[in-house]
């Protein structure tokens, strides 16, 4: 969980204040008694990924900032990896861990900034973006909470309308660790998703950069994902209906029923699964740590 972090990196005060809430440091922002832990820690969820990533690039200020400063298309594979062991170490890590980590992540948005290539949705030929603007924010924040909880939900075991509502409100003070200002956010778990459901209908469309990764994905790439036909099939499954249309991704005839007998192959199998393949390495280091430290 090492970071070229710059030797005169700051950490932003709304950072600062949020650690300053947090009654036991090492256990993180989170710890091991909130939803947010119990959700994320699955490697489950990296099945909802390819959903996510065409989510994102569906919007395009996201999509031109993601394109036109990371190596998403050229490297997808690399690019997840760097994102996400930035990601797991804010959920898992130490107050003093996730709060460097955030603060690089906030470091590295600060020159992700350009204009929107093409007309979609809301946004114009040439209106700017910047990767730090709330709006972009939230949609990306918003990606990984819905397919989060999608997945666990599917392959794991259903939530609790009370876990649901104790996931999101957790999951703000991640949204709020990269940037988004509190009053950005809708209120309550119901409110979440029609905020989901009216970007779907009204902001996203399959602009250049969309079409890009969807071939990067899905067009012959077999050392990005060890099975292209199982990643379209998971892809198309949880994508909203009109999500899927704009990217042209099939989904009828016996995809469905692939679909769902993976499911049921993945529910049955995941309780015999052994800690160390089921749960990501960074909250297996995070309990070993907390176990040790009352040993101690």
């Amino acid at each position: 969980m090492q970071f070229d972090v710059p030797p005169d990196l700051k950490i932003p005060a709304d950072i600062r204040k949020l650690a300053e809430r947090v009654e036991h440091p090492e256990d993180g922002f989170f710890g091991p008694q909130s939803v947010y832990w119990k959700v994320a820690r699955e490697n489950a969820l990296m099945l909802g990924g390819a959903a996510a990533a065409l989510l994102q690039m569906a919007h395009p200020g996201v999509a031109a900032g993601v394109a036109e400063h990371s190596s998403l298309l050229s490297d997808p594979i690399a690019r997840f990896n760097r994102t996400f062991s930035v990601v797991y170490r804010i959920v898992f890590g130490t107050v003093d861990e996730a709060s460097e980590a955030a603060a690089y992540a906030r470091h590295l948005h600060t020159g992700v900034k350009g204009t929107v290539p093409e007309t979609i949705g809301d946004m114009k030929h040439g209106q700017q973006y910047h990767a730090n603007q709330g709006d972009l924010l939230l949609w990306v924040y918003a990606t990984l909470v819905q397919q989060s909880v999608r997945t666990y939900e599917t392959f794991v075991e259903p939530l609790t309308w009370s876990e649901k509502q104790q996931y999101y409100q957790e999951s703000k003070v991640f949204g709020q660790l990269f940037g988004i200002q509190p009053d950005e956010f809708p209120e309550t778990w119901e409110d979440f998703n029609d905020y989901f459901d009216r970007v779907v209908e009204s902001a996203l469309g399959m602009g250049r950069y969309g079409r890009l990764l969807r071939n990067q994905m899905f067009g012959g790439l077999p050392q990005y994902w060890v099975m292209i036909p199982l990643g379209l099939i998971m892809a198309g499954a949880n994508l909203p209906d009109r999500t899927r249309r704009q990217f042209g991704l099939p989904w009828g005839g016996a995809m469905p029923v692939i679909y769902s007998g993976f499911v049921r192959a993945v529910q049955q199998l995941l309780p015999f699964v052994p800690d160390s393949l089921r749960y990501q390495r960074y909250y297996l280091r995070a309990r070993t740590k907390r176990r040790s430290g009352r040993a101690a």
